[in-house]
Formats: structure tokens, C-alpha cells, sequence
């Protein structure tokens, strides 16, 4: 028996991606504006993709929001033949790699008495 193709919600850009997980979640436009301090405009824009979502805080705060992972929103990594831009999705990903990649300072109990 086949069974009908499924969209894999993956490969499409970020505001449809979040447009799906809102509606999964039951939440209006508004109510998720609402939950995000942001105008429904903000979110109706973000949605059709005209207004970009390139800033990992605004991804977080939707994700949290959304009760997911941020990097379910942010989809899977693309990659190109030619030089790789770091506008929108892909530079968030390239600052969140450089911040995953330092080192992390650990701070003991006595370093904080």
C-alpha cells in the first residue's frame, strides 16, 4: 500500500516552519504575538517570509514559546558549491558554532563565595 507522500516541513524556510509548528500547537497569530511581546503584524511578516528571523535570541524566545528545540526551527544545515553566505539562518548557525567552540569557564563553589 503506498502511503501518500509526506512534506517534510525540514526543508521549508524558517516563518513556514514556524507557521506549522504554531498551528500544531493550537495557537492563533495572535495569541502567539501575544506570548512573544510582539505585534501579529511581527508575526504575520515572519510567517511569509518577509521579514527575516536572523538573530538566535528571537529564534530562542520563538522556540521556547513553541516548547521545541531551536534547532528544529532552524532546519537542516545547507549546504552549497559555492562560498557559503552567513546572512539569515546560516549566520546564526556559523555565530552559534563559534560560541559552541571556545572554551567554557567553569566556575567552582569557592570562586563564587
Amino acid at each position: 500500500m503506498n502511503r501518500p507522500h509526506r512534506r517534510d516541513h525540514n526543508s521549508e524556510p524558517i516563518g513556514r516552519r514556524v507557521a506549522e509548528l504554531r498551528a500544531r500547537r493550537g495557537m492563533s497569530q495572535q495569541a502567539f504575538a501575544d506570548r512573544l511581546g510582539k505585534s501579529k503584524s511581527w508575526v504575520d511578516k515572519i510567517e511569509r517570509g518577509v521579514r527575516r528571523l536572523d538573530r538566535y535570541s528571537v529564534i530562542r524566545e520563538i522556540a521556547d514559546v513553541l516548547r521545541l528545540d531551536p534547532d528544529l526551527l532552524l532546519g537542516p544545515r545547507q549546504t552549497s558549491p559555492t562560498a557559503p553566505s552567513l546572512d539569515g539562518v546560516d549566520g546564526v548557525r556559523a555565530a552559534l558554532a563559534r560560541y559552541h567552540d571556545r572554551p567554557q569557564r567553569t566556575v567552582t563553589a569557592q570562586q563564587v563565595s
